[in-house]
């Protein structure tokens, strides 16, 4: 029986999650005629953040297969699995974006994790936590969610912190956003990050101080990739 901290049944919604965010995306996307081949690029790669994030260290870069990257469309992104020792839950993070002038529709696990079978347990709630944005110090609300479904080897609990960047704001949630801006602003992308840690022994507390503590840390990572300290992005070469 696969202990509930690594059961692989937790881990794959993210790629459920992202098949079914593509599907939006996709469709959304090629059906404007007004979409276009122009992509804002990042300052920096999303496959440069550190291998050290506070005191978890990376375990794994996961991979995405090809039919979920061809429907989520994403023009670059990061999926990592992150532990502090093999005693402890680990933290799976993801970070995805979409450059281009006409990206279509984003939403979160609101909607992404019940369509994968899962039962909202508790949430969403609003987090604020302090994050070193554009090497300034800001405010950021993340929304925080619970999940349960029952598989063979009991009900696997999940806890996901999540925030999307939208004109060039963090915002709990992406629901419903449709983006079609200038190629000409800086700002016009759209990013969703989220942070998934099991709950194997139901205490929700300690999951959301364990996904808000590493989201945290990542954010000022995250953003030094979507923008340089001067708010503005360099072409990469």
């Amino acid at each position: 029986m696969p202990s509930p901290v690594r059961s692989p049944s937790v881990w794959w919604v993210t790629g459920g999650l992202l098949v079914l965010s593509g599907i939006l995306h996709h469709y959304t996307y090629y059906s404007r005629a007004a979409a276009t081949g122009s992509i804002r690029p990042l300052a920096r790669s999303l496959s440069e953040l550190p291998i050290r994030i506070s005191d978890y260290r990376l375990e794994a870069d996961l991979p995405l297969s090809a039919e979920v990257l061809q429907v989520s469309d994403v023009d670059a992104y990061v999926y990592r699995r992150y532990s502090q020792s093999p005693s402890q839950p680990p933290v799976l993070f993801y970070a995805g974006y979409w450059g281009r002038t006409n990206v279509g529709m984003g939403h979160g696990p609101e909607i992404c994790f019940p369509a994968a079978g899962w039962t909202e347990d508790a949430g969403p709630s609003t987090r604020t936590i302090q994050a070193k944005i554009r090497k300034e110090s800001a405010e950021v609300e993340v929304a925080i969610h619970h999940f349960s479904r029952v598989e063979p080897e009991g009900v696997q609990r999940v806890c996901v912190a999540f925030a999307a960047v939208i004109d060039g704001e963090f915002r709990p949630s992406s629901r419903g956003v449709f983006l079609h801006r200038p190629a000409t602003m800086d700002d016009a992308f759209l990013a969703q990050i989220h942070a998934a840690t099991p709950v194997p022994d139901g205490n929700r507390e300690a999951a959301e101080e364990r996904v808000l503590s590493f989201f945290e840390a990542a954010l000022p990572e995250v953003s030094d990739c979507l923008w340089t300290s001067n708010g503005h992005h360099e072409a990469e070469h």
